[in-house]
């Protein structure tokens, strides 16, 4: 299944020693460096903790006792926190009254939101976007445009809201607008990583289920 990586510098900063640091109850899961707990126990949220290797889940076991501010008291319910209704009721909640044309008025609400919500929503936050990008990341969308250009006018439709989305997903006519008059919205892309920042002070090499970048989606390409 393909994924997506991203790293971003975008983002304030804020000390990551703020994060977890409550000590430990598996030493063997926390005596390594900061930067690499915070590395480790992203890359177990962003894998089905299901699919874990035993020692690994009874460490992220460990770590998540420690560390309410992940607001995850399951790491079966890894992904639940930010299901596809959340993800699109979140941006129609954060969308700004005035005219926001490149969504950066959106990009930064929805920062500060997540910033301020347990990190579970913001890595559920980049998997329900990696995925509606990738439902758009069609032959009968894209097939006149660059792979840069594609990219941010699918994420423009996804910044208009989960009703525009749909109407786009079933008609393709419904894109041409974003396509012909250019109509972008690349900051959303990097919401999660700058949200990720705030939080834990640590950039995020960044890797969901579903990859956005154009031309991905093999089977939205296929002849």
């Amino acid at each position: 299944m393909p994924s997506s990586r991203i790293s971003t510098t975008a983002g304030a900063n804020r000390s990551s020693a703020t994060f977890c640091d409550r000590g430990a109850a598996d030493a063997s899961a926390l005596s390594h460096p900061h930067h690499r707990i915070i590395r480790r126990v992203t890359g177990w949220m962003m894998r089905h903790p299901e699919n874990l290797a035993d020692g690994e889940r009874q460490q992220f076991a460990a770590v998540l006792a420690h560390c309410p501010e992940l607001g995850l008291s399951d790491p079966c319910g890894m992904l639940t926190s930010m299901n596809e209704d959340a993800f699109w009721q979140l941006i129609e909640d954060c969308r700004p009254m005035e005219p926001d044309p490149d969504a950066d008025l959106l990009a930064d609400t929805l920062t500060e939101r997540l910033a301020q919500s347990p990190l579970s929503l913001t890595i559920g936050f980049a998997e329900q976007l990696s995925w509606a990008l990738y439902r758009l990341d069609r032959k009968e969308y894209g097939h006149d445009l660059g792979g840069d250009a594609f990219l941010y006018a699918r994420a423009a439709v996804v910044a208009a809201g989960r009703t525009e989305f749909d109407s786009v997903l079933e008609d393709s006519a419904a894109f041409a607008p974003y396509a012909t008059d250019l109509i972008w919205a690349e900051s959303l892309l990097y919401t999660p990583d700058r949200a990720y920042r705030r939080i834990t002070g640590e950039e995020w090499d960044r890797d969901t289920r579903y990859s956005y970048e154009s031309y991905s989606n093999t089977e939205g390409w296929a002849d």
